[in-house]
């Protein structure tokens, strides 16, 4: 993924093309679980099992999940699941 975002934005460096696409990554994983949250007060379950990523597609296309439950909307409950679910192993 990296190499495909340093090849689309032409970045000068590979460390900037991977900064790039780890924070797209974290906006959309977050807005998936802030929006609801805000809005119904209940948020995907967004396991990492369960959540999807196609390498050859481009977002919002290459990430997705089927049928996820429903976890309540707590900033808590919100910040385990994406933080630590999700960015940390990234990091």
């Amino acid at each position: 993924r990296v190499d495909k975002v340093a090849a689309r934005l032409g970045a000068p460096e590979r460390r900037v093309a991977a900064s790039i696409a780890h924070l797209g990554l974290a906006a959309r994983l977050w807005s998936l679980a802030l929006g609801p949250a805000a809005l119904f007060g209940r948020f995907p379950d967004l396991v990492p099992d369960a959540l999807h990523w196609d390498p050859l597609h481009t977002s919002p296309d290459d990430l997705w999940i089927a049928d996820p439950g429903e976890l309540p909307g707590t900033a808590d409950r919100i910040r385990e699941q994406i933080q630590y679910g999700h960015l940390v192993p990234l990091a």
